[in-house]
């Protein structure tokens, strides 16, 4: 759930660079795993390095000519609590969270 809330960050702040710490700050996850996140997206294409600042990225718009982002930021934010309950219950099998793990954001080719 953090790649995806990080990636809807990024979309719905196209012209903001993004660093580290923020991204952390952001979606409660420590240093280490808000820069695994950010390389994750970077390595997909996207978010992309900013000339500006060595350590910080920026949304990459390219990617979405078809502008599915829209739909699943729209679907994510009238879903948040069902999504965010299924993924966080004590009560969710460890099929399922593996099942939820297998799906990774892929750039399509």
């Amino acid at each position: 759930m953090p790649h995806l809330e990080a990636l809807l960050l990024f979309r719905d702040n196209p012209d903001v660079v993004w660093v580290e710490e923020e991204i952390s700050t952001r979606l409660h996850v420590d240093n280490d795993y808000a820069s695994l996140i950010l390389l994750d997206l970077a390595r997909h294409d996207f978010i992309v390095a900013a000339l500006e600042m060595s350590d910080g990225y920026r949304y990459d718009r390219t990617w979405d000519q078809t502008q599915i982002m829209s739909a699943v930021s729209d679907a994510y934010r009238r879903n948040v609590g069902y999504i965010a309950g299924l993924i966080h219950t004590k009560a969710a099998s460890d099929a399922v969270r593996a099942f939820a793990d297998a799906f990774e954001f892929k750039k399509k080719e």
